[in-house]
């Protein structure tokens, strides 16, 4: 196996420099002092050339008003309106975007969610009607102090709600400004109520009671964006004073209570120091 590896190694090593030669052979050779003194003096020549160009366009007076030029439009030919100003450049006419024809219905299929209320398919932008979702920068206030993303989850809770479903959104309208409004439902859930009632939107202006109460008990259940509004309620069972079962004689159980204290033995040597202490008379 060596007697193989080194000729082939020595035949790569020959081929690389006869390239490497090769290389230098064709390279073209550096320029010489006055080419390079040359080239130098075309490019300020060039420069210099360009700056007067310039100067002798800033010296020129500006162009006469149209109605000074002589008019030469043909005979049968309306002539030009009348110019009393210089002429301006108005900015070019943008194209029309054509109107997307939105049917009464549409089922979509794994929409992407924006935000917490609108959805997007197809190229087509879809707001859940009758709510008003937090935008997806949106941070709402902690009572631990500070704000948290509530705009972003409560797009996370949408798209776990939706998912792989199909969605079918109905009572379409298009405003003139806008993206499209739309009733949209998963199987027979209104996705805007579920937002609602898992406490991730708030209905608008004029919307039904039921969708008014249901925010109201959302809030109240501190259930999406209202979760770390103020301080957690306690349970009212928790509060309650507890009766005790039994009657406790506290002075009767204290261990220094002379009460309780046994009479000393006969034989005792406490007793004995005690009367030595105090005799009797």
């Amino acid at each position: 196996m060596r007697r193989i590896l080194l000729p082939l190694a020595a035949g790569l090593a020959t081929v690389g420099l006869v390239v490497l030669a090769l290389l230098r052979l064709t390279a073209p050779p550096p320029p010489s002092a006055e080419e390079a003194s040359a080239r130098i003096a075309l490019q300020n020549e060039q420069a210099e050339r360009r700056a007067a160009e310039e100067a002798l366009a800033a010296s020129l007076p500006p162009a006469p008003l149209p109605d000074t030029l002589r008019n030469v439009t043909p005979g049968g030919i309306l002539p030009l309106p009348p110019v009393n100003g210089p002429l301006k450049r108005v900015a070019p006419r943008l194209p029309e975007v054509e109107k997307r024809e939105v049917p009464d219905e549409i089922t979509v299929r794994q929409p992407v969610v924006l935000d917490g209320g609108t959805l997007e398919a197809d190229g087509l932008v879809i707001r859940l009607a009758g709510i008003e979702a937090p935008g997806l920068d949106a941070a709402c206030p902690s009572h631990l102090g500070g704000s948290w993303p509530c705009g972003v989850r409560a797009r996370t809770a949408l798209r776990a709600f939706v998912r792989r479903f199909a969605i079918t959104c109905s009572d379409i309208a298009r405003p003139e400004n806008g993206p499209v409004t739309a009733t949209c439902r998963r199987n027979t859930t209104d996705l805007a109520t579920w937002m609602v009632e898992q406490g991730w939107a708030l209905p608008e202006n004029g919307a039904p009671n039921a969708l008014v109460e249901a925010a109201k008990t959302a809030r109240n259940e501190r259930k999406g964006r209202w979760q770390l509004e103020g301080l957690p309620k306690l349970d009212p069972e928790l509060s309650r004073p507890v009766e005790p079962e039994f009657e406790l004689d506290l002075p009767g159980v204290l261990p220094d209570s002379p009460a309780i204290q046994p009479p000393p033995a006969e034989g005792d040597g406490r007793n004995a120091l005690s009367n030595a202490a105090n005799p009797t008379p």
